[in-house]
């Protein structure tokens, strides 16, 4: 049976229900009244924007991919530097208290790079901060806010069902 796994890495996006981390970073400091102080934040991971998921899923349906592919920007992202750059906005400071091991979780992109080839958001401030219109096909407008990343798939799932395409997206 042809199958096509797309891992998606971390993704964020300005209108992201809160319990993921960068929403609860930012109503924490945005609410905060006192000294911030913030913990366990020395770690890496690879944050991708809900539109380039939405490109990345759209160009692998077209090639009629096969396999496993990671869809991620393979770029590290300091968990503090999302911290700070949300404090920086609302003009607050934060203390930093680590935990005692770093963890590191990045996505091995060599695969995804051979079949698209289009530049990715990299832009933290973009994808935490700015409203994201996301374009799946030319006449569907997604937008991640409305319900987050399971209704997004959900939809991604019944537009390849209209199309009697076997598909099975899991978040």
């Amino acid at each position: 049976i042809p199958y096509c796994i797309g891992r998606i890495f971390s993704t964020t996006n300005k209108n992201q229900k809160t319990n993921y981390l960068v929403p609860d970073l930012k109503k924490k400091i945005k609410q905060s009244k006192k000294k911030i102080i913030l913990y366990n934040l020395n770690h890496y991971r690879d944050f991708i924007s809900m539109s380039d998921i939405s490109k990345i899923i759209f160009c692998l349906y077209k090639v009629k991919f096969k396999g496993v592919i990671n869809i991620a920007t393979g770029r590290a992202v300091y968990l503090k530097d999302i911290a700070t750059l949300i404090c920086k906005h609302y003009k607050k400071k934060a203390e930093f208290i680590d935990n005692v091991k770093k963890t590191c979780l990045v996505a091995n992109i060599d695969k995804l790079k051979k079949i698209y080839k289009k530049n990715l958001v990299k832009s933290l401030d973009k994808m935490i901060f700015w409203k994201m219109k996301i374009i799946f096909e030319s006449s569907i407008f997604l937008h991640p806010s409305e319900g987050g990343i399971s209704k997004y798939i959900s939809k991604i799932n019944e537009i390849f069902q209209k199309k009697n395409i076997n598909s099975i997206i899991y978040s």
